[in-house]
Formats: C-alpha cells, structure tokens, sequence
C-alpha cells in the first residue's frame, strides 16, 4: 500500500476515477485513488448514465455541454476505449404550467450553442411509439446529440488510462 500521496480521491466511481484521471494527466503529483470494495461499485455500478445538456443553470449546462462532447469523442481521447455512449437523443416533456420555463430554457442552450429545438408530443410518439399516454404534454424538448452510457464502462476505461 503506497503511503504518500499528492492528492488522495475517494470514492472509486465514475466520478472519482474521472477526477484521478485528470489531475494525474495534469501532473499535480501523485494521486491515489481510493474505494472500499471493487470500483463503480456503488452508484456507478447500478445505473445506467444519461448523457444531456438540459440544465437550468448555465453553468451546469456548460459543464453538461463539454461532457457530452467528450463522450462523443471518447474513444479517440481514450485510446479507443468504448465508454457506452449511445446518442439515441432526449426529450424533455412538460405540462401546461412548464411551458415558459421550458422556452426559456431551450433559448439559452441555443445562444450556449447546444443543439436543442422545441417541438411537439407528435415527434415524442414518432420515435418512442404509440404506447405513450400524452395528452398532458403542452410543450417538449428534443437534444439529438444526448443519450445514454455505461458508468461501470466508463469507470473502467478511466482506471486503464491512468
């Protein structure tokens, strides 16, 4: 067990092993990450990971924006490694009383230059069928480029590269 150490991470998710990713491709020091059991173990290794920009607050919609860059580019920026990422898209549907919120928030993803548009329940239906009660949708969101990928996977992918 090494005894010294730079920066220590705990918590060997998705998260931390991103976060002791990067601060060792920074050359902050040494850096141990740390987890009780097996990575992706807790969280990261029960879910699946959506993959969207719709964020309230620039910030988060920013920093959601560059995620989802990097997963679209994650095999070149990590060797080849596959991540689970698939862009299938992502709705964001709402009720009468979110419509303005909603239009809000779609024109600043816009002027951020995250690709969203509005559109309506007949495109919901056009991609995720007939199955669907929505008949107290007012307004829906649709970001192409967002989906779905593996934390365990990613998890993994991160501890290779360090």
């Amino acid at each position: 067990m090494t005894e010294t150490a730079d920066i220590v991470v705990v918590g060997g998710g998705c998260i931390g092993a991103s976060i002791a990713l990067h601060l060792a491709e920074k050359g902050v020091g040494k850096v141990i990450l740390l987890e009780q059991k097996e990575l992706a173990n807790g969280a990261s290794g029960k879910g699946i990971g959506i993959i969207r920009t719709h964020y309230t607050h620039p910030v988060l919609a920013k920093l959601a924006q560059q995620s989802q860059q990097l997963f679209h580019q994650f095999a070149e920026r990590f060797g080849g490694y596959d991540a689970g990422f698939n862009p299938c898209g992502y709705f964001v549907l709402v009720g009468e009383a979110d419509v303005a919120t909603l239009t809000q928030v779609v024109q600043m993803h816009q002027q951020m230059g995250i690709e969203v548009q509005l559109t309506d329940a007949q495109q919901v239906k056009a991609v995720c069928g007939e199955l669907l009660d929505l008949s107290d949708v007012a307004a829906v969101a649709y970001e192409p480029n967002s989906g779905y990928g593996s934390p365990p996977q990613t998890t993994e992918v991160y501890r290779h590269c360090r």
